[in-house]
């Protein structure tokens, strides 16, 4: 495949944005652990096992999502998530 320097560097920049966001989702969470705490009136324990099962949708979603980017296609596979998280 020919590809021209352009385009690399757009799907670099593109691939380094995403994956910052994704940081940035995750990061978010631990800094509001003792305001969640205060507000729900939960030990820290009980916010760390809510940490956790915020995370476990991306663990459990990422080896389907895997075998189908395997199957048809990594970009079918990218324009049928971006589609259904629109839904």
């Amino acid at each position: 495949m020919n590809l021209k320097n352009g385009y690399r560097w757009n799907i670099l920049g593109l691939a380094t944005f995403c994956l910052l966001t994704f940081g940035v989702i995750f990061q978010g969470i631990p800094p509001l652990i003792r305001i969640l705490v205060n507000v729900l009136n939960i030990s820290y324990a009980k916010a760390g096992a809510l940490m956790g099962i915020f995370t476990l949708p991306s663990i459990f979603l990422s080896l389907p999502s895997g075998m189908l980017a395997d199957r048809y296609g990594p970009k079918k596979a990218g324009v049928a998530s971006l589609w259904l998280s629109d839904r």
